[in-house]
């Protein structure tokens, strides 16, 4: 499989006159930038659903009994793994030297 995926990297990179490095690198950042926006949009979802801004003030909602803990814990675990994923997201896409990317038009 490995093989094959390697050249299809290579016919598309001959096709679009992109070295396979930069085609692969560019791949990846747009899939990890991809991967972001929809934890975001997650986020933004259970943000809109409690009417908060942070994970912070959720956990203040639910400590002073303004909203039932149930199943908002679980809201509130998902929105802070969601914090987590963005910032590994965040790494990978720097330490891809994002700066540096071709635009592929």
């Amino acid at each position: 499989m490995a093989i094959q995926q390697s050249l299809d990297l290579k016919k598309i990179s001959q096709e679009l006159s992109i070295e396979p490095d930069i085609l692969l690198k560019e791949g990846v950042y747009f899939y990890l930038e991809k991967e972001m926006k929809l934890a975001e949009e997650d986020i933004k979802i259970i943000s809109d659903r409690y009417h908060t801004n942070t994970p912070e003030q959720l956990e203040k909602q639910i400590k002073e009994g303004k909203i039932p803990s149930h199943p908002v814990w679980e809201d509130l675990i998902q929105w802070e793994n969601l914090l987590e994923y963005i910032k590994k997201i965040k790494k990978l896409m720097k330490g891809l030297n994002a700066g540096t990317l071709q635009k592929i038009h």
